[in-house]
């Protein structure tokens, strides 16, 4: 019997240029005036990112089982 996991792939970090602006205007509403966006528009992308980059496959133990 094939056994399945729970983990898909997420999809393309499409908000990292949000981030990229984050880092260089220092917060999220001057990012959103620079993106000609609302900040509550920046902090969802944020949020997003932060999901995504959480469900990234890790190194794991290769005794450990998979899946």
């Amino acid at each position: 019997m094939a056994h399945s996991c729970a983990y898909a792939p997420p999809t393309p970090l499409e908000p990292l240029h949000i981030l990229d602006f984050l880092e260089l205007c220092g917060s999220q509403q001057r990012a959103g005036l620079a993106l000609s966006m609302h900040q509550s528009t920046v902090c969802r992308s944020l949020q997003l990112l932060r999901v995504q980059v959480a469900k990234a496959p890790t190194m794991q133990d290769p005794h450990q089982s998979q899946c």
